[in-house]
């Protein structure tokens, strides 16, 4: 967002009363900045101000005038946050509630998902449940970031509707795509607002007393659109169970109930190989190798391990009374691999980043019609070998 205004009026305020910095009443702006960009030199509040946290915020201007008011604290995205106190800042968010944004209390807690810090800062530590406790990290220096802000009152969202779903509806304005969350025990009631950045930000409002919504972390996850976050560090998630052999990582992909647990366990008893994930697996590439990621959503294998293996191959699964293999061309891997990712359709920077990816993967893929037994095993085996050889 940009504001083209040659003149904007712009005011942080602060007032300090017996060593505490209080609200004062909102007052017209009296601070004049000429051919100033809001949008590249002051942060989203709720965002940016009173995190104390070293990767989060830095005040980059701060001026005060003879009554005590800080006016002009401008903020900025990097390592050196010196934010020790409450602030209150203008916003031009159109997440925020309050044209003023106190600071409270925030927990920072990170995970780190295929090789990407994810941090979480939010007013109380979620319970770290099984899935993601293998998946807790030490703060990084460039995390993708996700602010869970309880508010009073959620953000007014206008604009067209792209999707409803049984637990949000997602809408696109002149702002970007916004998630709203509802509660289909009671009607639909909306209960959160999320908005994610291209920069890395992901911020979320919900109602205080819906807090627990967010008590865990798999609740928390489940308003993040983690999907999105990944991509932009080009990480993609494919609908796949993923095991670790002598041959490299092998991912078995298909259609719910095709069989991709069935020849994960084949692998398992006949191979020796380790499962790393059974159901969804994450992509990237790394130093120019692609690279397969175990991650916290493990469907019913409940199989939660973060590592990564070299893909060896993917394979496309159908099951037939005997088995086939066959090398897929790179327009019917394409088609074949496009259908098993996690895609947001409403987003066509997203669909188009994956499709870049997916033409640039350049790793076998294979369609194999298989039985539920050893044969599939041997014939996968023996083109693996073949191509080795």
């Amino acid at each position: 967002m940009s504001f083209d205004a040659p003149l904007l009026r712009i005011r942080a305020a602060v007032r300090i009363l017996k060593g505490e910095f209080q609200m004062k009443q909102y007052q017209k702006p009296e601070v004049f900045y000429e051919n100033f960009v809001l949008a590249e030199h002051i942060a989203l509040c709720a965002n940016k101000l009173g995190y104390n946290d070293i990767a989060v915020c830095t005040v980059t201007d701060g001026r005060e005038v003879d009554d005590g008011i800080i006016t002009g604290a401008f903020t900025e995205a990097n390592n050196n946050c010196e934010v020790k106190m409450n602030f209150y800042c203008y916003t031009n968010s159109t997440l925020s509630s309050m044209l003023f944004i106190p600071d409270q209390s925030v927990e920072s807690i990170s995970f780190s998902i295929a090789g990407c810090e994810i941090r979480l800062l939010m007013p109380f530590r979620p319970e770290v449940t099984r899935g993601f406790q293998p998946f807790l990290c030490a703060p990084g220096e460039a995390p993708l970031t996700v602010s869970l802000l309880p508010v009073q009152a959620l953000p007014e969202v206008r604009g067209r509707e792209l999707l409803r779903n049984y637990a949000f509806a997602v809408f696109r304005t002149e702002d970007g795509f916004f998630r709203v969350f509802h509660d289909r025990r009671e009607g639909d009631r909306p209960y959160a607002v999320g908005h994610l950045e291209q920069d890395g930000r992901e911020t979320i409002e919900y109602l205080e007393a819906d807090r627990g919504f967010f008590s865990e972390t798999a609740n928390c996850f489940s308003h993040i659109a983690l999907e999105a976050l990944l991509l932009q560090r080009d990480a993609m998630i494919l609908h796949a169970s993923f095991v670790s052999t002598r041959y490299g990582g092998l991912l078995f992909s298909g259609v719910s109930g095709i069989g991709k647990s069935t020849q994960a366990d084949l692998w398992q008893r006949y191979e020796g190989a380790e499962l790393l994930n059974g159901d969804r697996t994450v992509l990237r590439r790394m130093d120019g190798v692609w690279t397969a990621f175990g991650s916290p959503y493990a469907g019913s294998s409940n199989c939660f391990v973060n590592e990564s293996r070299p893909v060896r191959a993917i394979v496309l699964l159908s099951q037939g009374s005997a088995c086939s293999l066959r090398r897929l061309s790179p327009a019917a891997a394409f088609r074949g691999l496009y259908a098993g990712m996690t895609v947001n359709l409403w987003d066509d920077r997203y669909v188009a980043r994956v499709c870049d990816l997916l033409a640039a993967l350049d790793v076998p893929v294979y369609a194999l019609t298989c039985t539920p037994d050893r044969a599939a095993v041997d014939c996968l085996k023996a083109e693996l070998e073949h191509e080795t050889a």
